[in-house]
C-alpha cells in the first residue's frame, strides 16, 4: 500500500554487517531499499561490532567477491580500551608467487616489534599469484582487511598506514596509486613500484600525491637494482610526489636491516594523520577499485580521450569543476559555503547548484568509501559534465 513503512527484517544488523565485509551489487540493493536514515545505519553497525573481540594473536578466514578464501592474521596491542582510539598497520607479505591462502595468517610478525614502543594494531592479509596485490582482487583483500578490522576493534580512521615488504612493497605503489583515501601514508621496503606497468597497473603520479610514501631499498639488491629505484623515485620527485626514501648501501633484498629501521617506522606511525581535504583531484585507474578524497562514486563518459579524470574546488562560493571521461560524478566536499553556489564545468556558464542530503544508497556508499562502520555528516553534490 503506498505510503506504508518498509517493513525492516529481524537479522538486519546481520545483513548490514555481511555488507559491510563482503560487499555486493545485490546486497547493496537489498539493503538501500529499506531507506535507511544515518542513525539507523549508525546503530546497527554499532549492534554488529563484538562486545569482547579477540585480544589474542590470531587468524581468521574471510572470503573475497569470488567467494575464495583467505587468511587474515591479527596482532592487537597488549592491552587496549574500547573507548580509546590506535593506529592500525595493515602488512602486505612478500613472495606472492605461491598458490597459498594462508601466508598472511602470521604475517604480522614482520611489524610485531612496533608494538614495543606504542600501541597498535597490525593485520596482514593474504596474496598469492592468483591474486596478487596489485590486481583488483588483491586490493580489494587490503580494503576488506581495513573494514574487518575496524568493524572489530578500535581502529583510529586517522592513523592507518599500509606497509609491505618485497612484492607487499610493490603492493602498496598499487593502492598508493589507486585506494589511498582511507590511509595516513605508505611504507615500502625492498620493493620496485617501477614494475607496476609491465603488470598491466597504472602507476598515476598526479593520484600519489595524494599520501606520503616512505621508500625503502637495498643497495645490492639482486631483483631490483638500486640504480632502477632511483631512476624511478627520481621521476616521481619531479612530478610532486611525496616521497621520502632510504638505502642501505650494502644490505641485500629483504629487511635485514629491519631493526635499524624501527625508530623510524614507529616515529611514521605516530606522526601521519590522513589528511582532510576539501577538494578533488583525481585520475581514474582502469580496471582498478578507486578510492579518492571526497569523489564518493562516477559514470565513465563513452569514447573518452585519454584517462578521465577529475579537478573540483571551491573558490568564493563557485565550485569549479574540470573533467574529462566523465559523465556525472557525486562529491562529498566539506567546506560547502553559505547561501547560493555556482557551478562551473570546464569553463563553462555558470549555474546555480545546490548540495543534497544523502540518501541510503549513498550514505552505504561512503562507509564503503571510508571503509569506517559509522555514517559521516557530509552532503553530496551530483554534478553533470
Amino acid at each position: 500500500m503506498a505510503g506504508c513503512a518498509v517493513r525492516l527484517p529481524h537479522n538486519l544488523d546481520e545483513q548490514v554487517a555481511g555488507w559491510y565485509l563482503n560487499p555486493t551489487e545485490q546486497k547493496q540493493r537489498t539493503i538501500s531499499a529499506y531507506k535507511l536514515s544515518s542513525a539507523q545505519l549508525d546503530s546497527l553497525l554499532k549492534r554488529a561490532k563484538p562486545p569482547d573481540p579477540n585480544r589474542e594473536p590470531h587468524s581468521v578466514m574471510l572470503a573475497d567477491k569470488q567467494d575464495t578464501r583467505y587468511a587474515l592474521g591479527i596482532l592487537p596491542p597488549e592491552t587496549f580500551h574500547e573507548d580509546s582510539l590506535y593506529p592500525l598497520v595493515i602488512y602486505l607479505h612478500g613472495g606472492v608467487g605461491t598458490h597459498k591462502v594462508t601466508k598472511g595468517e602470521d604475517a604480522y610478525q614482520m611489524f610485531a616489534p612496533l608494538a614495543d614502543s606504542l600501541a597498535l594494531f597490525v593485520a596482514s592479509p593474504s596474496a598469492n599469484r592468483i591474486v596478487p596485490w596489485w590486481s583488483a582482487r588483491g586490493l580489494e583483500r587490503i580494503l576488506r582487511a581495513l573494514r574487518y578490522m575496524s568493524l572489530q576493534y578500535p581502529i583510529d580512521p586517522d592513523r592507518v598506514v599500509l606497509a609491505g615488504v618485497s612484492d607487499g612493497a610493490t603492493g602498496c605503489w598499487a593502492a598508493a596509486s589507486a585506494i589511498p583515501g582511507p590511509f595516513a601514508g605508505f611504507i615500502a621496503v625492498s620493493g620496485f613500484g617501477g614494475m607496476l606497468p609491465r603488470l598491466n597497473t597504472p602507476v598515476i603520479p598526479a593520484n600519489l600525491r595524494q599520501r606520503p610514501i616512505y621508500n625503502v631499498n637495498a643497495g645490492k639488491d639482486h631483483l631490483y637494482p638500486i640504480e632502477y629505484v632511483n631512476s624511478f623515485l627520481d621521476r616521481l620527485v619531479e612530478e610532486g610526489v611525496d616521497v621520502r626514501r632510504k638505502v642501505y648501501p650494502d644490505a641485500k633484498h629483504g629487511f635485514d636491516y629491519r631493526e635499524q629501521e624501527l625508530g623510524t617506522l614507529a616515529g611514521l606511525v605516530r606522526s601521519w594523520r590522513r589528511p582532510r581535504r576539501t577538494s578533488v583531484a583525481w585520475t581514474i585507474v582502469p580496471g582498478l577499485p578507486n578510492v579518492a578524497d571526497n569523489l564518493l562514486s562516477w559514470t565513465s563518459a563513452p569514447g573518452g580521450q585519454g584517462p578521465a579524470f577529475i579537478r573540483a574546488r571551491f573558490d568564493d562560493a563557485v565550485l569549479t569543476v574540470r573533467a574529462d571521461g566523465i559523465e556525472r560524478a557525486v562529491l562529498t566536499l566539506g567546506n560547502t559555503p553559505e547561501g547560493e553556489t555556482r557551478l562551473v564545468v570546464n569553463d563553462g556558464p555558470p549555474r546555480a547548484i545546490k548540495p543534497q542530503s544523502p540518501d541510503t544508497s549513498e550514505l552505504l556508499r561512503m562507509i564503503q568509501h571510508t571503509c569506517f562502520p559509522r555514517t559521516v555528516d557530509f552532503l553530496v553534490y551530483s554534478i553533470d559534465i
